[in-house]
C-alpha cells in the first residue's frame, strides 16, 4: 500500500521522526510533503528506505515526480481540514483517491474563529472537506462529538495523542528553588491559550498571603503583552518567562501544578504529561482534560479555582485514563485507520 500526507509541520524535513518510521515499517511507501505559509518549503530528507518527507513547493506541484507518486498512491492523509484539507481534497478529487483527515483541534468551538479572524473562513474550509473525506480520525471523543452534532456524517475514529509515559512517569518530584507554590504554563504563547488567566491566579494566591511563583515555557507573540500584564498585576517579579525548551521534564519535576486555561484545545498534551509526571492539572474544560483527571476550573473564574487548590490541594495528579499500553500498539491503530480508508 502507497500512502502519501500532506503536512504543515516542518519538524518532519529538520528533526527526528521516530513515529515517522513506524508508519513507513507498514506500507510499500509512504511519502510526506510538507508545506507552510505559501507552501514555499525546500528540502528533502529520507525518513526510512520507503518513506520520505518532501518539502512542498508549487514548482513541485508540476514536475513529473509528483505526479508519479500520486498516481500510485491509495490513501491521501491530510495533517488537518484547512488549507492543507481543501489541497488535500483537490488531489484527492483529482486523482480519485480516498481521503483521509485528521483533526487535532476543536475547530467548531465558538472561541475558535472569535480569536483568530482567519479561523472564521477555516471553519468554513473544514466543513467543506469533512463533508467530502472517506474518513476523519480525532483526538478525543469531545471532539467527535462536536464533528457529528455539527453534520459531519463519515466515519469518524478516536485516536488519541501518543505519548511516551515512561519518561514523564519516572521523574522525581523536587520543590521549586525560589517559590513555595511553584505555578506552571507551558506551550505556545497564543491569544487562544489564554497565559494572562495565570498571571492573574498568581496574583489572586499572592494577595492571599501565598509564596506563589509562575514558570511560563514556551514562545510566541503574545509574550510581550504577557509581560506586561505580569507587571500590570506586580508580579513580574515572581514570572520566568523561560521561552521554548526541548525538554520540559525539569520543569515538570519542580511544578506544583500545571495551569491550562485555554479557550479551546482538541486534545491537550501537557495536561496528559503532567498528570503521567504526578503534577496536578487546574484546567478548563477543553480537550481531553475532564476524561483524564484534570481539575476543571470555569473559564468565567479560573483563578479562584487556583486559589482554592492552593489551601486544599490535591497535591499530587493522576493520569486516569490512556488509551496505549506502549508505541506499537498505537502505530498500529494508526495504521489500521488509514487502512480502513483505503478499503471504504
Amino acid at each position: 500500500m502507497h500512502l502519501v500526507a500532506f503536512s504543515t509541520d516542518r519538524k518532519i524535513l529538520t528533526g527526528d521522526a521516530p513515529l515517522q518510521r513506524a508508519y513507513a515499517a507498514h506500507f510499500d511507501s509512504y511519502t510526506i510533503f510538507v508545506g507552510s505559509k505559501g507552501l514555499k518549503v525546500g528540502g528533502r530528507r529520507a525518513i526510512a528506505d520507503n518513506a520520505q518527507a518532501i518539502g512542498f513547493t508549487w514548482k513541485l506541484f508540476f514536475s513529473w515526480e509528483l505526479w508519479q507518486i500520486l498516481r500510485r498512491a491509495h490513501v491521501i492523509s491530510s495533517q488537518d481540514p484547512f488549507e492543507t484539507g481543501l489541497f488535500s481534497w483537490t488531489v484527492a478529487t483529482l486523482f480519485r483517491k480516498p481521503l483521509h483527515v485528521q483533526v487535532h483541534t476543536d475547530i467548531f468551538s465558538p472561541a475558535f474563529a472569535r480569536i483568530h479572524r482567519a479561523n472564521g473562513i477555516r471553519q468554513s474550509i473544514a466543513r467543506w472537506v469533512l463533508a467530502r473525506a472517506t474518513r476523519v480520525r480525532v483526538v478525543s471523543l469531545a471532539l467527535k462529538e462536536k464533528l457529528i452534532a455539527s453534520g459531519v456524517k463519515v466515519p469518524i475514529t478516536i485516536l488519541p495523542i501518543f505519548v511516551d509515559l515512561a519518561r514523564f512517569q519516572s521523574i522525581t518530584r523536587t520543590k521549586h528553588p525560589r517559590f513555595k507554590i511553584a505555578l506552571l504554563m507551558m506551550g505556545r504563547l497564543e491569544a487562544e491559550k489564554r497565559f494572562e488567566e495565570g498571571i492573574q491566579a498568581l496574583a489572586l494566591l499572592r494577595a492571599h498571603g501565598h509564596d506563589a511563583g509562575l514558570v511560563i515555557v514556551g514562545s510566541g507573540e503574545e509574550r510581550a503583552r504577557l509581560v506586561a500584564e505580569a507587571r500590570k498585576d506586580k508580579v513580574d517579579g515572581v514570572v520566568e518567562f523561560v521561552g521554548h525548551a526541548s525538554d520540559v521534564l525539569p520543569h515538570l519535576s519542580s511544578a506544583d501544578v500545571l495551569l491550562v486555561p485555554s479557550a479551546y484545545e482538541g486534545y491537550g498534551l501537557v495536561i496528559i504529561e503532567a498528570l503521567a509526571a504526578g503534577v496536578p492539572v487546574i484546567a478548563t474544560d477543553v480537550g481531553i482534560a475532564k476524561e483524564v483527571g484534570a481539575i476543571i476550573a470555569p473559564q468565567s473564574d479560573f483563578a479562584a479555582t487556583v486559589l482554592a487548590w492552593a489551601s486544599g490541594g490535591p497535591r499530587r495528579g493522576e493520569l486516569h485514563s490512556y488509551p496505549y499500553a506502549d508505541q506499537k500498539e498505537y502505530v498500529d491503530a494508526w495504521v489500521g485507520d488509514v487502512k480502513a480508508s483505503a478499503n471504504a
